[in-house]
């Protein structure tokens, strides 16, 4: 009789199962789909040829893999899913979308960080007298165990978090912050977004989307949700079945999922943006690094200063700067000239990103920077190093940069020069391939030196370990041609086309001919300026891949500060009310410049050297507005200019125009400029 398909039954496939975990059969591995037979996961295709040798001993299995073994295998009431997602399963309970962009969009509230606030504190918030019913579905509707989307308006999305708690008084120090009648309930965070900017949506008409006006909105299609909001910008699947887990995350790669992968911090200068990227590297970088709260602000920076620069040495952390001569060759990889016994030479080179990409492709249980550290130290210590092979021997020399230089003993040439590049060390390392590796040779004969004189570990007795988060920091990232520098590598950046995703996408590196893909332990944080550009201004590409926060000035870490009854927080926050009238919230002025600020001589160090050439280059020489903005205690009109032009002075009413003046500021007059710039009340 003919084998169809539907011979197979569920006790086949779980015999099958039985005997691949009893003989520890290697299964070729699937690489999107996966079933899941007693709580693991397996590959649909390998499980239905061992369920049929359970029918008949053979292991042909005709449907291949795909939906239509997906579909038996559903059928038979087995879960399938998709490698990479997070699976949160509501378990009987449901999942509502949850809008707090009051806080997000009213000025008065974003000034004081009232969304930063509420999510240190795992809260979610809402005014007990919202309309529409949704106050009562917030108190009343909205149970323990469900499950909430944020978004602050219908462009930015928060995350995914399980209420865990009934009505509860916010705390006193946000309450005082907030108008009368806004109440919390406490939340678990359980997945964020991987593309927050959801302006995409606004197409979709449904009342559950960020775009719609509503607060609070169950949402009942659960599919339909999967399709156009949640798997796209969060990577997760949510489902309902409360005879599984609740949530389950299989992925080929871990990553953080507290983190996005590419992130850009924004905002005006001052307000911290590079010294926050530290502590955000290190939190993705060192996930058991202890932010310990009861050290004071100066020991804690000292601390994190100091994981900072270890996390760097190590390799782990990368910063860079773009600008505007910052180019593809610097960053993935270019042909670049060397000099070499007088003649110049070109290789291709790696830039700073592959270099780290490669990096982060290393098991990190390996000790192949080890090792390479100290071979790079002894050949630069020790000339000439001599490595003896089977059938040659070669000096080894190194200079520094990507590439060892390679001496042979024996050669025609009067002067052999060859390069050696660490690149092609690693690939043969990992891979113990020859293929598209330059002087094949030598690389094999130096990696071999390493396996027996310096205890290098073979690659694939590495045992498996969770993969080392990277971090990449580029500052000012807005300063350069983004467009220009990533290349055709900007679609590898996207979290399901990195490496081992659903998705994944692999490239042909134009100069070096390699494939080349982005790990998924890379994480990309970049920061901008927006006195230098909006972020509406970039590269519409880059937008889509980068998650944006905002860093705005934080006046409370300055309005403990007094000097002579000047509260600096409402002295800047005074400012900063004026450049926004008169300009944009994007030109506003950030706290650290005031943070060293003790005393009076200080204080008009600060005013004279940074505050005041800001505002002229805000404003471009509209005096009048500085003026406006900081009173005649620091720019007033000259009253004794009188001038008199040459000639018939086509234009009688210019000599008239008023003429400013900046008055020299020291310790003795900064207190009577900063009263007649008439500081806010609280």
């Amino acid at each position: 009789m003919k084998f169809k398909p539907s011979d197979i039954t569920k006790e086949h496939i779980l015999s099958a199962v039985h005997e691949i975990d009893q003989e520890n059969i290697n299964l070729t591995t699937g690489t999107r789909w996966e079933v899941i037979v007693n709580g693991k996961p397996y590959p649909p295709k390998e499980i239905m040829r061992y369920a049929r040798k359970q029918y008949d001993g053979s292991l042909d299995w005709p449907n291949g893999g795909g939906p239509p073994t997906n579909d038996y295998l559903t059928k038979l009431g087995f879960e399938v899913r998709e490698k990479g997602k997070t699976f949160i399963n509501l378990n009987g309970h449901r999942i509502f979308k949850f809008s707090m962009g009051v806080f997000y969009k009213t000025p008065r509230y974003y000034k004081v960080n009232i969304v930063e606030r509420l999510e240190k504190e795992n809260l979610i918030s809402m005014h007990e007298n919202t309309g529409k019913s949704q106050a009562q579905l917030f108190k009343n509707t909205l149970g323990i165990g469900d499950y909430v989307y944020i978004t602050y308006g219908k462009d930015k999305l928060g995350c995914i978090a399980k209420i865990t708690s009934d009505v509860i008084e916010l705390p006193s120090d946000i309450k005082n912050d907030l108008d009368e009648g806004y109440k919390g309930r406490k939340i678990e965070i359980i997945a964020q977004p991987v593309q927050p900017n959801t302006l995409d949506l606004v197409k979709h008409k449904k009342a559950w989307l960020p775009s719609a006006n509503t607060t609070i909105k169950q949402i009942f299609n659960l599919q339909e949700a999967n399709d156009i909001l949640f798997s796209k910008y969060y990577n997760v699947d949510v489902r309902n079945n409360p005879e599984t887990n609740t949530i389950t995350t299989m992925n080929t790669t871990p990553t953080d999922k507290k983190h996005p992968l590419n992130q850009i911090l924004y905002g005006p200068p001052g307000t911290g943006k590079t010294y926050a990227t530290k502590e955000l590297a290190i939190k993705i970088a060192n996930p058991d690094f202890k932010f310990d709260k009861t050290l004071t602000d100066e020991e804690q920076r000292k601390k994190i200063t100091d994981e900072y620069k270890r996390l760097t040495e190590t390799g782990q952390i990368v910063f860079t700067t773009f600008h505007q001569s910052m180019s593809y060759e610097d960053f993935v990889e270019g042909i670049k000239p060397e000099t070499l016994n007088n003649d110049v030479v070109y290789s291709t080179q790696p830039g700073l990103f592959k270099l780290l990409c490669e990096k982060a492709g290393i098991k990190s249980n390996s000790n192949f920077e080890e090792v390479l550290k100290r071979f790079k130290d002894d050949v630069t210590n020790n000339q000439p190093f001599t490595i003896h092979t089977n059938r040659s021997k070669f000096d080894v020399s190194y200079l520094g940069g990507v590439t060892f230089r390679i001496n042979p003993h024996e050669s025609t040439n009067d002067n052999p020069n060859y390069p050696a590049s660490i690149e092609n060390l690693l690939k043969f390392y990992q891979t113990e391939s020859i293929e598209g590796i330059y002087n094949p040779s030598y690389i094999r004969g130096i990696v071999n030196h390493l396996y027996e004189k310096y205890g290098l570990i073979k690659y694939n007795t590495v045992s498996e370990s969770p993969d080392k988060n990277h971090v990449l920091i580029i500052d000012e990232i807005n300063r350069g041609n983004v467009s220009a520098i990533f290349g055709e590598l900007i679609t590898l950046l996207e979290p399901d086309k990195r490496i081992g995703a659903t998705e994944e996408i692999k490239l042909k590196l134009p100069y070096s001919k390699n494939d080349f893909g982005v790990p998924a332990n890379i994480y990309i944080i970049g920061t901008m300026n927006t006195a230098d550009r909006s972020v509406e201004a970039l590269d519409t590409a880059l937008r889509r891949r980068f998650s944006f926060v905002e860093i705005i000035p934080d006046y409370s870490r300055i309005d403990k500060t007094d000097i002579e009854g000047i509260n600096l927080g409402l002295l800047l926050e005074t400012i900063n009310d004026r450049i926004e009238a008169l300009l944009d919230r994007d030109h506003t002025i950030g706290h650290s410049y005031f943070l060293k600020v003790k005393d009076k001589a200080a204080l008009a160090h600060t005013f004279k050297n940074c505050i005041i050439p800001l505002l002229q280059e805000y404003f471009y020489g509209d005096y009048e507005k500085i003026n406006l903005v900081l009173g005649d205690g620091f720019i007033r009109i000259n009253e004794n200019s009188n001038i008199e032009f040459a000639g018939n002075n086509p234009y009688p009413g210019y000599a008239d125009k008023p003429k400013y003046v900046f008055p020299e500021l020291n310790e003795n007059n900064i207190v009577g400029a900063i009263e007649a710039l008439k500081i806010k009340t609280v």
